[in-house]
């Protein structure tokens, strides 16, 4: 089927999946708020904003799906989603080595901030930790796949996808990094944890302008978010931000260059 399948079925198919995602994230936010009722019955402590927090993000997997859902639905309508969210083979994986020098910087930033800001973190961090930490299998489950797997794949049709390509059409390449990864830090709310991905979110913009595709930086995302919740769950919390991102790029680069070695092998 083509991008701009026509037909009555086609349409209706398409919404429905929309919609049920839709649902999906709406379930989500009610997660978030009978966990806090519940978890507000039981102590009977005003602590009822953290554990909304908490429990909410236990919701992030059906949130994710539905943003993606909305990136392929607005893709769609702006003239064929995987044109639109460049969702396709990339003619090179070489930009994803500079992984470890952007990790580097962003290790630099959030020590800076830790060090002489400490009042840009809010927590967040933290209770996305204790969300996957001290849920059982559900926190691992729903936390720690909606990080891993829904996350990047969700932020990246979003953003490098629809929301590059948008503000390419007005202001080109430059303005699409730059507003692409504005948007992109934003919408982590903790200002520190906004601040710190910055510099991630601009050299995942590159790669999407230098490959033309949102493939690398979906799977810089994965490695990125997957040791993150690895970390937090060896040692029971969520890991230094700087120690995260440092070993994430090492990962990244020893991954890419052993799969670039099995590629060359069986295409030799």
């Amino acid at each position: 089927m083509s991008d701009n399948a026509s037909g009555p079925t086609a349409r209706h198919a398409f919404l429905a999946g929309c919609g049920g995602l839709m649902v999906l994230a709406c379930a989500g936010v009610g997660l978030g708020v009978l966990g806090a009722l519940v978890s507000y019955a039981q102590t009977g402590k005003p602590h009822f904003e953290e554990a909304f927090t908490e429990w909410g993000m236990l919701g992030l997997p059906f949130q994710h799906m539905a943003l993606a859902g909305l990136a392929v639905f607005l893709g769609h309508r702006y003239g064929g989603w995987k044109r639109t969210l460049a969702w396709k083979k990339p003619p090179m994986w070489w930009p994803l080595l500079f992984v470890l020098p952007i990790g580097l910087i962003s290790d630099w930033l959030a020590q800076f901030l830790f060090e002489h800001a400490p009042w840009l973190d809010l927590g967040g961090l933290d209770m996305l930790g204790d969300a996957l930490t001290k849920n059982g299998t559900l926190g691992i489950v729903l936390v720690g796949g909606g990080a891993v797997l829904a996350a990047p794949i969700a932020e990246e049709l979003l953003f490098r996808g629809f929301v590059y390509k948008a503000a390419e059409r007005s202001w080109g390449p430059i303005g699409a990094i730059i507003t692409s990864s504005v948007m992109f830090a934003a919408i982590h709310g903790d200002p520190l944890h906004a601040i710190a991905v910055l510099p991630f979110g601009v050299f995942m913009g590159w790669m999407r302008w230098r490959t033309g595709s949102v493939w690398p930086g979906i799977l810089a995302h994965m490695l990125n978010n997957g040791l993150w919740m690895g970390m937090a769950l060896t040692i029971g919390e969520m890991p230094d931000l700087h120690v995260g991102v440092t070993i994430a790029s090492f990962a990244a680069v020893g991954g890419l260059m052993v799969g670039l070695g099995k590629a060359k092998s069986a295409g030799t």
